[in-house]
């Protein structure tokens, strides 16, 4: 039996999906408020309509600003702070994209809250 099946049968695709779009709510909430608490900036963005399993918070000050930049700060998360993340940006402007699946857990996102956050604000003031 192959993982996807594995996930289907014993927990159901229904059940994950509402899992991953509950997880990403307050994911997206708790990262933010620390985002915004240290930074001053609104960090929540309305893009319409949300991609399932994802939601974009914006980075602060130009961090992650360019394709380049973006990039590089997706490289130095990963090797300087451990976390699996994307950065993206889009009209001078930096973003993280919060991603969950079945396999992830609220831990993940308070532990990226507490971890990351305070060196992306550090970064986004030596920038």
């Amino acid at each position: 039996m192959d993982a996807v099946t594995g996930l289907e049968e014993r927990i159901g695709w229904h059940a994950i999906r509402a899992y991953i779009s509950s997880l990403l709510d307050y994911s997206t909430e708790i990262v933010a408020d620390a985002l915004d608490a240290a930074s001053g900036e609104e960090s929540r963005v309305d893009v319409g309509m949300t991609a399932p399993g994802m939601r974009l918070l914006r980075l602060p000050g130009t961090l992650g600003a360019t394709a380049t930049a973006a990039g590089e700060l997706r490289d130095r998360i990963g090797d300087e702070l451990g976390f699996v993340t994307q950065i993206t940006s889009w009209r001078n402007t930096g973003y993280v994209r919060l991603a969950a699946h079945a396999y992830n857990t609220a831990d993940d996102y308070e532990r990226f809250a507490e971890d990351a956050v305070p060196s992306l604000i550090q970064w986004s003031r030596e920038s």
